[in-house]
């Protein structure tokens, strides 16, 4: 493991977001691997500091700039950031509140998954501390089944989540 990509909760400035991705960084860097790299999908002026250690932690310049205009983001953030992302990541976490829930977002992580075990075909993907759902539409429970299908692992916070990866009958 080389680098390690975040999704979803980064560079809000949150306290328990960031609290949870202090954890994430430390636990990674103690038990698993003290020369490993983070890349967080988020603006790089905004990420906290989350750890002491001498490891390098990025995230994207001007990363806020284009998530605030509408189809600037719906359309550059595959070329800009997505494919940048799972390019470098030999691991990817997805995490974070209600991250499975439009079935555009879905799609999107379904393709960030994709370009990530494409470029890293040994990469360890999955997601800590989702919240699936609600679904408006049968569309976005399938997007949302298929991203989640490409996972290693799923560990969601709530007991409706929980329904509803089981309604899934997947093998995770």
């Amino acid at each position: 493991m080389d680098t390690v990509g975040l999704i979803g909760w980064n560079g809000k400035r949150n306290v328990g977001d960031d609290a949870m991705t202090a954890v994430i960084i430390n636990y990674i860097l103690k038990h698993v691997n003290p020369s490993a790299n983070f890349r967080l999908l988020a603006d790089a002026d905004r990420l906290a500091h989350y750890t002491r250690a001498n490891t390098e932690i990025k995230g994207f310049s001007r990363y806020n700039t284009f998530q605030s205009i509408p189809y600037v983001r719906r359309w550059l953030n595959p070329i800009l950031f997505d494919r940048r992302l799972a390019h470098e990541a030999s691991v990817l976490l997805v995490g974070g509140g209600s991250i499975f829930h439009t079935a555009v977002h879905s799609r999107r992580l379904s393709r960030v998954i994709a370009a990530t075990r494409q470029a890293h075909p040994s990469a360890i993907i999955g997601s800590v501390g989702i919240s699936i759902g609600p679904f408006q539409t049968t569309a976005q429970y399938k997007a949302c089944k298929q991203a989640i299908s490409q996972l290693d692992f799923v560990a969601v916070r709530d007991q409706r989540s929980w329904e509803i990866l089981q309604s899934f009958e997947l093998e995770i």
